[in-house]
């Protein structure tokens, strides 16, 4: 009978001391509660991207969509105003830009060099090479396009040895000049197209000839002057 009573006192006691468990692990005055993690701080701290410490690599697979584009020197500084090509060797040709000088290649347009950038004048109006004499060039100064962004030139320039050197030969007052023809057996003999002044009369202007390499030149087609 002691033996039955002392356990349902022992029975009575534990559900008694159940609801007073939650209540001591209650925080107590003065202590400080331990941390605990935050789900949204630890999600976002797993969702920010850790910075590399080296850079991509630049591959094939990044440039394969880009397309070269021509970003200048607009039409000021890039233009082409004349082509002459070497008659012996395909391969070899020269370009007159309209303020650049004279740019050979001697590969086709792999690679170009500036042969003219020692003169005193870079706008380019007319180039010719000597049919019968590939080493024989001939330049005219002075971009022929009358307008504000076109420089003046001072008259033709020619070279004996494929553009290593160059002498200026005359018509210095022909400003512009349009064209150049050379004989196609006498690499002396040449005919320019000078303009002339655009702003005032005079000056060298019409169709010249030269039979000794530019020493002489005689006006041989000219126009009829405008009545004031």
């Amino acid at each position: 009978m002691t033996s039955r009573l002392s356990y349902c006192c022992v029975l009575l006691f534990s559900i008694c001391a159940v609801p007073v468990l939650p209540a001591q692990e209650e925080t107590q005055p003065g202590r400080v509660p331990s941390a605990v993690a935050s789900p949204t701080a630890t999600a976002s701290s797993s969702a920010t991207p850790t910075s590399s410490a080296t850079p991509p690599q630049l591959t094939d697979v990044l440039f394969k969509n880009l397309k070269a584009r021509s970003i200048g020197p607009a039409v000021m500084g890039g233009r082409v105003s004349d082509i002459a090509i070497d008659p012996h060797n395909p391969f070899v040709f020269y370009v007159g830009l309209g303020h650049g000088g004279v740019f050979k290649t001697n590969d086709n347009g792999v690679s170009f060099e500036p042969i003219f950038d020692k003169q005193p004048m870079l706008s380019i109006g007319a180039l010719a090479v000597a049919p019968s004499d590939s080493d024989v060039i001939w330049v005219g100064t002075g971009e022929a396009n009358d307008r504000n962004s076109s420089d003046w030139g001072d008259g033709v320039y020619r070279s004996t040895d494929g553009g290593e050197k160059w002498q200026n030969v005359g018509l210095k007052n022909s400003r512009t000049i349009a064209r150049i023809v050379v004989d196609p057996k006498k690499p002396d003999v040449a005919y320019v197209a000078a303009m002339g002044n655009l702003w005032s009369d005079g000056g060298e202007r019409g169709l010249f000839k030269t039979t000794d390499a530019g020493k002489t030149w005689k006006l041989i087609l000219k126009a009829a002057q405008v009545p004031a």
